[in-house]
């Protein structure tokens, strides 16, 4: 009788990288799971026993792409409060920019599933969170913390998918000036 080959959860978070890349490279048509076996230097068996098949590797793509854009937001929510929200702007910004095909992925398509929901949910919360801060220390006014952020992420995710697109004109660091703009003017309405 064989032994039974058991995959850690390093390798199943390099298959869930090396796919991103792939997809980055290739586009979704270019997105097999021997390739992305190949790229990661294992099996595909690894990647079936790992994730059954492309549909549940996608959805932990979607899942690994939403904890991610979670964890920036919370590591970038340091300092004053609204200094803070623009520092999480950034930083949502930045996780777009670095992964483009995976953002798209992300707000492509709806939840697979119910926990793939959660930790989309989630990685909206340190949004509110922050917004919160700023109503609590008087900096914004004029709502509840659930409507401001809406509002704060419209534009960011707006601005993002139009510099996704092709659409913003100009070089990084006018993008970015443009970008910190669209952030400091979204939230005139709220200033105090």
């Amino acid at each position: 009788m064989g032994r039974v080959k058991t995959y850690d959860e390093a390798l199943r978070r390099r298959l869930i990288a090396e796919a991103a890349d792939v997809l980055a490279v290739e586009g979704p048509a270019g997105l097999t799971l021997r390739r992305v076996a190949a790229a990661a230097g294992t099996s595909t068996t690894a990647v079936y026993d790992l994730f059954g098949d492309k549909d549940q590797l996608l959805t932990a793509m979607y899942v690994e792409g939403f904890a991610q854009l979670g964890s920036s937001l919370r590591r970038a929510r340091r300092g004053a409060p609204l200094e803070a929200l623009g520092a999480m702007g950034m930083a949502y910004r930045r996780s777009a920019l670095a992964r483009p095909h995976l953002y798209a992925l992300m707000f492509g398509r709806e939840a697979p599933d119910a926990g793939a929901q959660e930790v989309a949910d989630s990685s909206y919360a340190p949004l509110v969170e922050g917004v919160q801060a700023c109503l609590d220390d008087g900096s914004l006014q004029g709502g509840s913390a659930e409507r401001i952020a809406s509002f704060l992420w419209s534009v960011s995710h707006g601005r993002v998918s139009l510099e996704l697109a092709g659409l913003v004109e100009g070089t990084l660091k006018e993008r970015t000036a443009a970008y910190q703009d669209a952030l400091v003017l979204s939230t005139v309405p709220f200033l105090a």
